[in-house]
């Protein structure tokens, strides 16, 4: 048998030879055990009938009648010796429970077709990564829009605005003016150009002095 069949048994043997309701501690020192597994063996054995429980505050058990004629059986006969461990182990277990037949004549059940994963919309809330254009990217954008560089003979606008960014304060208008005329852009041009970039500059009034130039016919030295 088994370790705990084993254990299972000498126990039940054990408990037939005290003369008063033992304790599972008692048996253990017997049979050289543990109280734990001494403990599991005498519940197991009260499952099935050949032990009970006697004094509960004190746990002690003793040999019923049915585990005392089992213990003879299995004495008496050493091929039986599997009865101990089917009288511990048997159980009322109830059948299977199986779904009736169909009726004749009634079309197989067809399962329904997994639903289709659906990818949830973005989030409302999500946030949107948008690239917030520099100054010296507002500026060049005004100088295409007026046209230049696209004339034959121009200087380059990437030269221009380049200049600009680099000697220049692009939040101060005068100080963008005067690098556009150090770079040679025609006057009638920096106006155009000046006055549109302007706009980008919430806030930021045209100097006086500028001011007086964009609005000049020529520009004063």
């Amino acid at each position: 048998m088994a370790e705990t069949e084993l254990r299972e048994g000498k126990t039940l043997k054990a408990l037939s030879q005290m003369t008063e309701p033992a304790r599972p501690s008692d048996i253990a020192k017997i049979l050289g055990d543990i109280p734990l597994n001494i403990g599991n063996s005498v519940r197991t054995l009260a499952k099935s009938g050949l032990a009970e429980l006697v004094d509960k505050k004190g746990n002690t058990w003793h040999i019923t009648d049915k585990g005392k004629e089992t213990l003879a059986n299995l004495e008496g006969n050493p091929e039986t010796a599997t009865l101990l461990q089917q009288a511990i182990t048997a159980r009322q277990e109830p059948p299977p429970q199986t779904e009736p037949p169909p009726p004749p004549g009634t079309p197989p059940v067809t399962p329904p077709a997994a639903a289709a994963t659906v990818t949830p919309p973005a989030t409302l809330g999500e946030e949107i990564t948008e690239t917030v254009p520099s100054q010296a990217d507002l500026f060049k954008a005004e100088g295409q829009r007026i046209g230049f560089g696209t004339r034959k003979g121009d200087i380059k606008l990437d030269a221009v605005v380049t200049y600009v960014e680099r000697v220049a304060d692009l939040d101060d208008l005068s100080s963008v003016w005067n690098a556009l005329t150090e770079m040679g852009v025609a006057n009638d041009v920096k106006k155009r150009w000046i006055k549109l970039y302007s706009q980008n500059l919430p806030g930021k009034e045209i100097p006086a002095e500028l001011k007086a130039k964009l609005e000049a016919g020529t520009e004063a030295d």
